[in-house]
Formats: structure tokens, sequence, C-alpha cells
């Protein structure tokens, strides 16, 4: 099975795909437009990742929504995600996972149900641990 990206899904797949698919993944990658083409290429291979860490072996139950690239330049970070965040979860997704690259953790939002982050040189938990972390939300979130 191929990876979920929103790009592959057709409107008409979605109604019998959707229970199947209860995850999103939203990627977030910080850039200011500051940074010179080197710097963000490596922000996004970093990135890809995080991506990767979740998207390979949870094919078919995360969907890969497109990536927040540019974050408001002095607005309200937290809050912009988290908007973006409540609003996958109104109607299409039951958990949100968020994959972020230098972005303060203080930053990130209350009602993404998990974050992988990736500070400075190394991402802050392994690939492993992002498996576990997946599968312990959604065996927690059967009982919701």
């Amino acid at each position: 099975m191929k990876a979920m990206k929103f790009s592959a899904m057709e409107k008409e797949k979605w109604p019998e795909l959707k229970p199947f698919v209860d995850t999103c993944l939203l990627p977030v990658s910080g850039l200011t437009g500051f940074e010179p083409p080197w710097q963000a290429t490596e922000r996004l291979r970093k990135l890809q990742q995080l991506i990767d860490a979740v998207e390979i072996p949870f094919k078919g139950r995360v969907m890969i929504y497109p990536a927040l690239h540019y974050l408001p330049e002095g607005g309200n970070t937290t809050e912009y995600i988290d908007h973006i965040c409540k609003n996958l979860k109104q109607e299409q997704f039951r958990f949100i996972i968020v994959a972020a690259v230098d972005i303060e953790p203080a930053t990130l939002p209350a009602s993404a149900d998990l974050t992988f982050l990736w500070v400075k040189d190394k991402p802050q938990i392994s690939q492993g641990e992002i498996g576990d972390a997946i599968k312990s939300l959604w065996a927690n979130g059967q009982d919701a």
C-alpha cells in the first residue's frame, strides 16, 4: 500500500477510507524566509526524516497533510498551528500528530495528540520511540 498523502486522495474514495485513516500528520518546517537555500534544504531534510518515521511503518492509517512551511512572523505560532489542528480534528481526523523542525517546544499546540521535534542537530525522540508513542496513542484512544 502506498503512503496516504492528501494529494492522492480522491473525493469518491474518502468516505470509504475515512474510518480507517483516523490520524493526520501535520509537518511544520517553520521557515521564516531568512534562511539561505542550503539551510532551508537542510531543515526540509530533517523534517522528511520525521515524516518517514511516521509514514513508513504506519502507511494506510496516517494521512500526511501539506506541510506548514512558513509561520506567521511576529504572530502567535502556537495559536496558528493549534487552529489548524482543531480544524483537522473537527471533521476529518481523530488524532493529530505534529512533526516540526527547530520550533520551540513551548509553541506547539495543545490540540495535537502527539508532537515530534527535531531540535538543532537531532530529533528529540528515536524512530522506535515514535512508533511506540503512536501505538500507545491509538491503544489509549480506543477507550475514549
